[in-house]
C-alpha cells in the first residue's frame, strides 16, 4: 500500500522544490537518481554557508556524503511529517546528501525479516557495516577499505537499492554452479560505474528461486571485487 496521499504529495513538493535556501548567493539543488514504487532517490547539495528547511511527506532517510578520507557519518530517520533544517558551516565545501525516501509500507514483519535473514547457510551481511535498523529499512556502508574481496559472497534477502559514490570499476563473482560452501567464485561479468548511478533490486522468495532451496545466482548470491585504484563506496538501503 503506498504512503503517498494526495495531500502529502503537496506538501512533499512544496517542501522539496519550493523552499528557498537561506544563508547562501547559489543555495541548494536536488537531483533525482530513481524512483519506483517502492523508493525514490535523490542527491542533494547545499552551497557553503547556507541552510535550507526541508519536510518529509513520507519516512526519510538522510546520509551525507563525504570524502573517502573521512569516516562514513550515521544515517538520520524522518518519520512521514516531520521536517529538518540543514545547514552547511563549510566555507568552501558543497554539502552532499543521499537522500532515500521510503514510499511503501513494509512487506515483511519483524518475525519474517528475521527468518529471512537467519535461514540461508550463505552470509546476509551484505556491506561493509550496517549503519542503521528500523521497522522499514536497513541501511549499509560498503567501502573497498574494509573488506572487499572475491571469496566473500554475501545472499541479499530483500528488495534493495545502492548508490554509488565515486567513479567504479567491479567484478561480480557467482559460487561454482553446484558447489557446496566453500565455493570457488566464478567471475560473471565486470562492471563500470559512475558517480550517482543507483542499482535497483527486486528480490523474491528471500533470494531464491521458488523451490526455496536454489540460490538466484548472480543477481542474490555473489561477491564483488574493485578493480579500480580509487576505493570503491556506496550505500546500499534494504527495504523489508
Amino acid at each position: 500500500m503506498r504512503l503517498l496521499p494526495r495531500r502529502l504529495r503537496r506538501l512533499l513538493l512544496r517542501c522539496t522544490c519550493g523552499a528557498r535556501s537561506r544563508g547562501g548567493p547559489r543555495g541548494s539543488r536536488t537531483r533525482e537518481l530513481f524512483r519506483n514504487e517502492r523508493l525514490r532517490v535523490l542527491d542533494t547539495r547545499l552551497a557553503p554557508r547556507s541552510r535550507r528547511r526541508w519536510c518529509h511527506a513520507v519516512p526519510t532517510v538522510r546520509w551525507q556524503a563525504v570524502g573517502d578520507h573521512l569516516p562514513t557519518p550515521t544515517p538520520d530517520f524522518f518519520e512521514a511529517g516531520s521536517s529538518v533544517t540543514v545547514s552547511n558551516g563549510s566555507a568552501h565545501e558543497e554539502r552532499r546528501e543521499i537522500v532515500f525516501e521510503i514510499l511503501q509500507s513494509p512487506r515483511y514483519t519483524e518475525a519474517e525479516v528475521t527468518h529471512l535473514l537467519n535461514r540461508p547457510s550463505w552470509p546476509t551481511e551484505v556491506g561493509t557495516k550496517l549503519m542503521f535498523e528500523n521497522r522499514l529499512v536497513r541501511l549499509w556502508d560498503f567501502r573497498s577499505s574494509h573488506g572487499m574481496h572475491k571469496h566473500q559472497l554475501h545472499l541479499h534477502t530483500l528488495d534493495n537499492a545502492f548508490v554509488i559514490l565515486g567513479a567504479a570499476k567491479l567484478n561480480v563473482y557467482r559460487p561454482e554452479q553446484g558447489a557446496a560452501q566453500p565455493a570457488q567464485p566464478t567471475l560473471v561479468k565486470s562492471i563500470v560505474a559512475e558517480d550517482g548511478d543507483v542499482v535497483w533490486n527486486t528480490v523474491a522468495h528471500g533470494g531464491f528461486e521458488a523451490d526455496g532451496f536454489t540460490p538466484v545466482s548472480p543477481q542474490c548470491l555473489h561477491s564483488v571485487e574493485n578493480c579500480a585504484e580509487d576505493e570503491f563506496r556506496e550505500y546500499l538501503i534494504e527495504l523489508k
